[in-house]
């Protein structure tokens, strides 16, 4: 498996865009919406940026790290948004190397810590990876970071 700049393969931006959409926009934004967004990520700067979990040419996830995300605590950033790994590749590790080198890749842009949101469910899987949590639920979500310093 290889972690890719969305760069290195932006004919997959459509597919990373469409999985987003229907996990967490499908009923409050067309999919061109997110597409945009994506293609935001691909504009030729080392921040916002997409990474792509790839394996013999075959998408197999992806998540981006942004400046704002669009829910709670809009003064915190950088993010790590719209983590995504396709159903038949959950639970084989895809998703933390996604969120490892998402990590250091900000670190090295010297734009620690991240943040997230999580759901009650969701919460658990980035605790076991290191998070910590920086707000209790607001509305449904709470908001995680990955350094204790923050």
């Amino acid at each position: 498996m290889q972690i890719l700049d969305l760069h290195e393969c932006p004919w997959m931006a459509d597919t990373v865009a469409d999985r987003i959409w229907r996990e967490w926009w499908r009923d409050v934004s067309t999919v061109d919406h997110v597409k945009s967004k994506v293609q935001d990520t691909m504009r030729g700067r080392a921040f916002p940026f997409t990474l792509v979990a790839v394996k013999n040419g075959f998408f197999l996830g992806a998540v981006s790290v942004v400046e704002s995300n669009t829910g709670p605590r809009r003064d915190l950033s950088p993010w790590l948004s719209g983590l995504w790994v396709e159903e038949t590749e959950r639970r084989k590790g895809t998703g933390s190397l996604l969120i490892a080198e998402a990590i250091r890749r900000t670190e090295r842009l010297g734009r620690t810590p991240l943040y997230l949101t999580a759901t009650d469910d969701g919460m658990q899987f980035y605790m076991r990876r290191g998070w910590t949590v920086v707000q209790a639920p607001g509305e449904y979500v709470h908001v995680l970071s990955s350094s204790a310093s923050s």
